[in-house]
């Protein structure tokens, strides 16, 4: 008999004393570790709050996973998806869970059955409940055949074999596939047809999940598929084992699974016919045995063309038809020609070469001096690898913090000799020369940490957009001696705007910013999505870069970061709103057991700047989530053995529900430090190179600027 659980927020759940996230209803007597279990298998990260128009679009997780709890191991079926806003007006979340007895693992497998419209809730009736007994499961066997659906969608039905060997038992890492968000609905099927190409005693061992975010590490998940744009899709689509759905797809190998999944039975095995010898004549004696069996090319062939025959080739040989030898045929050493054909290749290259050069040599001849600087427009561009980032970095994260290192390459101008017609130029108090290339430097602009702060809130408000916009600012001390009149980030020089004061934001949250006297610089480069400011101050010469995000831009360049903050400022919200779970229920444990949760109450400050403090790795400093992570594998122990028995049920549900909560801090982690790396992973971005002109239109610096925008 199957159990099942359901997982939803509500003010009064199943559990004396549960509210919020937690079970509303449960299969009488499911016991406590497995019933523990299926909610730390709870966790959904929505893509579109409920009143985005997208909302619907939200993806289904439906996911069959095998778990091992107390020694034995369960198939746990589960369905989870976004379910609205809840009785706070926070988003909300659905999870269904079924664990099938053995007896009811039937032949057709666990996509099949989580297919049957009777077995997955999809909703909640808002009254809990105890049921006896969990879905009837219906019984079914699927033939393997024609993979029409991966027919349709990749083009080859032969993908379904190739899945299907990724589901078979094996020690193998799993396997990601990403998909667009609208193939999402063809999912299922598509894991289904691969299923049913599987032996009957293989398929329920068969493990996935078609939404996969944060699969915990001891749950077997063989297919992993994620959706295109998320950080899960960004961390596959550069690992060997992926399939990726979103572009043109080559089948990797073939088997007689391949033809199997493309509806080609493979052929019986024929016995040869029993031959008959008889005695040869004098004359069969002496003639040669015939060795190779000729062929009636007007017949129909009894067996299967090749891969790549394609029968409207119409002059064919003969020998195209035959077989090819097993090794190349060796020449005799007379008729070997190689020492030809190495002696030709290298006369023509040489020849080549000669020509070449000697074209060079006439051209730099005709073309006279080079002029210092070209007279194109130099576009807008996008550079998504400027040469050696780290090192780039250290030297731009040396300017950010005031400190000035002595080469030439950090300092901002590009200073080697010239000819005749290089200009002169005044940088850094030295009469120098501005080359005609400027050399590469790299600017870091930061993310202001108190728009996570902000959003934080937002988030506790239940406010959409979390962001309305996004700020990242950064500059480097280059220092001119003199004020530059105008800038150009192409041929035409753009005066400088009148003198303003603006603010500049420090990265750590305690500092106020500081205010500066600054010169705007006009006509800058664009990104989708972004605006670009460009400010030189006054009195230290330094140049300020501010690039501004817009949120609400899907397309944008930035769409990951965006995406990333907004992860980061649900996941501190969500660590706050569970610890004021667990503070609800500490009250009813035993005293050693709440002073231990108490501890880490206590932990989580209130304050949102202190919170974000908290949750950063900084120096090794333990973070909050390493303090969730002790408490959790301690309250799992406890949990695991059912608690005390001298404890009554009020302490073991309160125990059970602060679990719970631990099991969703665990989670929030996972998503914070997946879009903590992407942030600082950075968005890189190359801009015209900038020229520095002084009142008399004369060039006197000139930078080649790479962006890095990071967290």
């Amino acid at each position: 008999m199957s159990i099942e659980l359901l997982y939803t927020s509500a003010p009064k759940g199943l559990k004396q004393g549960s509210r919020g996230f937690c079970t509303v209803l449960s299969t009488a007597r499911t016991p406590i570790n497995i019933a523990s279990r299926l909610e730390s298998l709870s966790g959904y990260r929505q893509l579109y709050p409920p009143e985005n128009p997208l909302a619907s679009q939200n993806p289904i997780a439906y996911s069959h996973y095998r778990i091992v709890v107390a020694g034995k191991t369960l198939s746990v079926l589960s369905r989870i998806t976004a379910y609205g806003s809840d009785y706070t007006g926070r988003t909300n979340k659905i999870a269904h869970h079924v664990v099938p007895d053995p007896a009811e693992q039937v032949a057709a497998g666990p996509a099949w059955v989580m297919m049957q419209p009777t077995v997955m809730r999809t909703s909640w009736s808002g009254q809990c409940e105890t049921p006896e007994r969990g879905p009837v499961i219906p019984s079914e066997n699927l033939e393997p055949g024609l993979c029409n659906a991966w027919q349709s969608v990749a083009g080859d039905a032969g993908w379904g074999a190739v899945v299907a060997d990724i589901l078979m038992p094996s020690h193998r890492p799993p396997t990601w596939l990403i998909y667009r968000n609208d193939q999402q609905s063809l999912i299922l099927p598509l894991i289904n047809e691969a299923i049913s190409l599987l032996p009957v005693d293989q398929r329920w061992t068969a493990t996935f999940s078609t939404y996969a975010t944060n699969v915990p590490p001891d749950v077997d998940c063989k297919l992993r598929c994620v959706l295109e744009g998320t950080e899960e899709a960004r961390f596959a689509s550069v690992k060997s084992n992926v399939i990726d759905m979103t572009k043109p797809m080559s089948l990797p190998t073939e088997n007689e699974l391949t033809q199997q999944a493309r509806g080609i039975a493979p052929p019986p095995m024929q016995l040869p016919e029993p031959t008959h010898q008889t005695e040869a004549t004098d004359d069969e004696a002496h003639q040669p045995k015939q060795l190779v069996t000729e062929i009636d090319l007007s017949q129909e062939p009894d067996f299967l063309p090749p891969q790549g025959w394609n029968p409207s080739h119409e002059n064919r040989q003969s020998s195209d038809l035959q077989p090819p030898p097993l090794q190349p045929p060796t020449l005799p050493s007379a008729a070997n020609p190689s020492k030809k054909h190495i002696l030709l290749p290298v006369l023509a290259m040489l020849f080549l070469a000669i020509v070449g050069v000697s074209t060079w040599l006439i051209a730099e001849r005709i073309s006279g001096p080079k002029q210092s600087i070209p007279s194109a427009a130099l576009p807008s561009r996008l550079d998504g690898n400027p040469g050696d980032a780290d090192a780039d970095t250290n030297a731009a994260d040396a300017h950010l913090a005031g400190n000035q290192p002595a080469s030439d390459d950090t300092n901002g101008a590009s200073m080697s000799n010239t000819d005749d017609d290089a200009m002169s130029s005044e940088f850094n108090g030295q009469e120098t020369v501005v080359a005609s290339e400027p050399r590469p430097i790299t600017m870091v602009l930061r993310y202001n940490p108190r728009q996570l702060r902000d959003a934080i809130e937002a988030v506790d408000a239940g406010t959409k957009p979390i962001f309305d916009h996004l700020n990242a600012i950064g500059s480097i001390s280059a220092q001119l001696t003199k004020m530059p009149a105008a800038v150009g980030w192409r041929e035409n020089p753009n005066p400088l705007l009148a003198a303003e004061q603006i603010e500049i934001p420090d990265t750590d949250l305690s500092i106020s910013p500081r205010k500066a006297v600054v010169r705007r610089v006009d006509d800058l480069p664009s990104f989708s999505g972004a605006e670009l400011l460009s400010f030189i101050d006054e009195t230290s010469r330094e140049l300020i870069l501010s690039i501004s995000i817009d949120p609400s831009r899907k397309q944008s360049v930035f769409a990951d970061h965006v995406a990333a903050m907004n992860s980061m400022a649900q996941a501190i919200h969500d660590l706050r709103y569970q610890t004021d779970q667990i503070a609800d229920k500490e009250s009813f444990l035993p005293t050693t057991t709440r002073q231990r949760v108490t501890r880490f109450v206590k932990r989580i400050p209130v304050n949102e700047s202190e919170l974000i403090r908290g949750v950063m790795p900084i120096d090794n400093s333990p973070t909050l989530w390493q303090y969730a992570t002790e408490l959790h594998s301690e309250i799992e122990l406890i949990s695991g053995k059912g608690g005390p028995s001298t404890w009554d049920d009020t302490q073991r549900a309160a125990l059970l529900a602060i679990k719970a909560s631990l099991d969703e801090i665990a989670q929030s982690y996972e998503s914070f430090r997946i879009s903590l790396e992407t942030l600082q992973k950075g968005q890189r971005l190359h801009v015209p190179d900038m020229f520095f002109y002084d009142a008399d239109q004369k060039l006197t610096a000139a930078l080649d600027i790479r962006l890095i925008v990071s967290w």
